[in-house]
């Protein structure tokens, strides 16, 4: 062989390892992830009871508000009538 050569070789070696490099970082990055999405996972089945709670009482609070100023309206409505019948 003959120098350039010698130098085409060195260059292919040299980025023959930072390809592996990058295989054994992104082989250690898929890890990761799978752990994550599996943590990610448990942690959804967790909250899902909670939201189910907040959603519960998110509709209450309006159900109760609706109620209320209902009766709040059939109440002042009660009060006009008795002061018109006076």
């Amino acid at each position: 062989m003959n120098k350039h050569e010698d130098k085409l070789e060195a260059k292919i070696d040299k980025i023959s390892k930072e390809i592996s490099k990058i295989n054994i970082t992104l082989a250690k990055q898929h890890v990761t992830l799978d752990e994550h999405i599996k943590r990610t996972e448990l942690l959804e089945k967790r909250v899902k009871p909670i939201e189910d709670i907040i959603t519960a009482i998110h509709t209450s609070s309006k159900l109760t508000s609706y109620v209320m100023g209902l009766i709040g309206f059939l109440a002042s409505l009660a009060e006009i009538i008795r002061y018109v019948r006076k």
